[in-house]
């Protein structure tokens, strides 16, 4: 089955002007992006995304040791680097003085630490911006804007409910196109949910060659459990979305003939990785800022209520607890505020059994939710 995946991989390739062999090929497209990931199933091949292709401002969500973000730094150059890691090691340290360590390497680290990126050119052309912090420290989402950034790389915490935080603010990160992707996407005994590309879930294989205890006979780490069923959930509140994801499939000398360092992109962890795209345009769209709603135009027999609302349907019932308490409020005076007008959206709302009608043309020019 992975053979024949691959030959149609590399039909598709060719047939959008690739050469097999060669990783020098523009991506400008999504489904061109799609079909190389496909013929280089390995997170390795994610910075041709930025070197071969649109992206320009990429970051990495925990840094760990900082081999992953040297490897990005050195093959791909990107305009924008962005790392966030809580606890940045001794050879991260070492990397990137600019981090500071409050922890310990271990021993077979410190008899291998690497010189700093400055000392060998690398990260030169690219600015570094890094963050001493958890990945929903109000010091990260406050820096970084929504929109601003084109590729995401989640590696931090593997746990579901780390993972399942997460996903929602790095997403509203992402511009219109952007990747949002994640490490340790195998399973692990999750039922596949009803979302698109979700059926397809690789196998788990070691997880780390250092310092990690592995589950018992099985060579799996206890904290991958989660990560499958945190994406799954989110993506079944975003319809629009496909997961797609890497096999790790890799060796030594396939990486080298793309001029990949083995050492830095991955050593004995081939765990799978995640990835998801952001659609160019959505049926969510963003509104004005500062646009004012009229109080005086309520319906007789309706109420009007001005809703702040994300990407995700399911904020809608704290929303609007939120703002039934300012009902008389009807200016729209937020930066981040969102409506629909191409769906119906019929959600019983348990607290008071309220349901959201679909949002006419006259209310969404002001972004008000008719309430019936």
């Amino acid at each position: 089955m992975l053979r024949a995946m691959s030959i149609i991989a590399m039909l598709m390739l060719r047939l959008l002007g690739f050469g097999i062999g060669t990783c020098a090929a523009r991506l400008e497209t999504k489904d061109q992006m799609i079909a190389f990931l496909r013929a280089h199933p390995s997170r390795a091949y994610f910075s041709r995304l930025v070197r071969d292709g649109p992206y320009d401002v990429a970051m990495e969500v925990g840094v760990a040791d900082g081999r992953f973000s040297e490897h990005f730094l050195i093959d791909a150059q990107p305009k924008t680097w962005y790392m966030v890691e809580p606890f940045p090691n001794k050879m991260l340290q070492a990397r990137y003085p600019p981090s500071t360590s409050g922890r310990r390497a271990p021993r077979r680290q410190l008899e291998e630490m690497p010189t700093s990126w400055a000392s060998r050119g690398i990260g030169t052309t690219s600015t570094l911006r890094f963050f001493k912090a958890f990945s929903l420290d109000k010091a990260v989402l406050d820096a970084v804007a929504p929109e601003s950034v084109d590729f995401v790389y989640l590696d931090g915490a593997h746990d579901y409910a780390n993972v399942a935080r997460e996903l929602e603010p790095y997403y509203r990160m992402l511009r219109p196109g952007g990747m949002l992707a994640g490490h340790d996407y195998c399973k692990y005994d999750e039922r596949p949910l009803a979302c698109r590309g979700c059926a397809d879930v690789p196998a788990c294989v070691k997880y780390t060659e250092y310092g990690v205890r592995h589950g018992k006979g099985d060579r799996r780490a206890a904290n991958q459990w989660g990560v499958v069923r945190a994406v799954q959930e989110w993506l079944a509140r975003h319809p629009e979305l496909e997961v797609y994801h890497t096999i790790e499939n890799f060796t030594r000398t396939s990486l080298a003939q793309d001029g990949m360092d083995y050492d830095l992109v991955i050593t004995n962890t081939y765990n799978p990785s995640w990835y998801v795209f952001k659609p160019k345009s959505s049926v969510i769209a963003p509104m004005a800022k500062r646009a004012r709603c009229d109080s005086t135009s309520r319906t007789a027999g309706a109420q009007k209520l001005v809703v702040l609302f994300s990407y995700n349907f399911g904020n809608f019932r704290g929303e609007i607890s939120r703002y039934r308490k300012q009902t008389q409020k009807f200016s729209c005076a937020y930066d981040r505020f969102f409506f629909t007008d191409l769906v119906d959206v019929a959600r019983p709302l348990a607290d008071d059994g309220w349901i959201l009608s679909k949002v006419s043309a006259d209310d969404a020019s002001c972004g008000v939710c008719r309430m019936i």
